[in-house]
């Protein structure tokens, strides 16, 4: 089948990439063994290596909290119109008070 066929596409694809940096990957199998002897050497660095992590993602949280409020400061308004021929109705965007000249 053609998943069948992509799943072995992309092993083969894995799979050379894998030999193809075989040096890199043997450098950071070392790095990683080390790290881990180190860990076991002083298990007080994992409170401090925790405390960063956690800082990191408060930080990304942080991030997408204010890039995602800064698309609030526009809403949209209903209107009416009393024309001499006749009432028109319509929505529109307004920005909130706190905006600035900002165009929309």
């Amino acid at each position: 089948s053609d998943t069948a066929t992509m799943a072995i596409i992309i092993a083969i694809l894995v799979a050379s990439f894998a030999i193809w940096k075989r040096k890199r990957l043997e450098f950071a199998a070392k790095t990683i063994k080390q790290s881990t002897v180190a860990m076991k050497e002083n298990p007080n660095m994992l409170i401090g290596v925790l405390f960063i992590i956690i800082l990191y993602v408060f930080q990304a949280f942080l991030f997408v909290t204010f890039f995602t409020k800064g698309y609030e400061n526009v809403e949209i308004y209903h209107y009416t119109v009393d024309d001499d021929e006749a009432i028109r109705e319509g929505c529109s965007f307004r920005q909130k008070s706190y905006v600035g000249g900002m165009q929309t």
